[in-house]
């Protein structure tokens, strides 16, 4: 039966008293309580916690994979403009022909918000 606060008698109906020193001190002079040993020397615990190695032989060599070569972006763009060189310039001027006015206003902006210039000139204005 098991022991509890409102329970506290034995099976043989004698009171359950707590022994007055500790399990631990308790066992130490007792050599009947303690675990058994084996016959011969004990391992050490260094040579214990060492992993089992394999031998070479029985592991696989990993498979062998090429790595595959980054994208660098600065990269490719310098090699495309390099190979469509004429088809850039004709686009290029091209647009420039097209938004010529756009461009220049956007110019003369750019530099009297930067105070590059205080005032534009009488022949820039008549350019625009």
């Amino acid at each position: 039966m098991p022991r509890s606060a409102a329970n506290d008698i034995d099976d043989e109906g004698e009171v359950y008293r707590p022994p007055l020193i500790s399990r631990s001190a308790a066992n130490d002079d007792a050599e009947e309580l303690k675990y058994p040993m084996l016959p011969g020397p004990a391992p050490s615990p260094v040579a214990a916690a060492r992993p089992t190695v394999v031998p070479p032989s029985v592991v696989p060599p990993p498979p062998s994979v090429k790595p595959k070569p980054y994208f660098v972006p600065a990269k490719y763009q310098a090699e495309y403009r390099a190979t469509h060189k004429a088809e850039i310039a004709a686009q290029k001027t091209a647009y420039f022909a097209a938004n010529k006015h756009a461009i220049l206003r956007s110019k003369l902006l750019g530099n009297l918000n930067n105070g590059v210039v205080k005032k534009p000139t009488k022949a820039s204005i008549l350019k625009t």
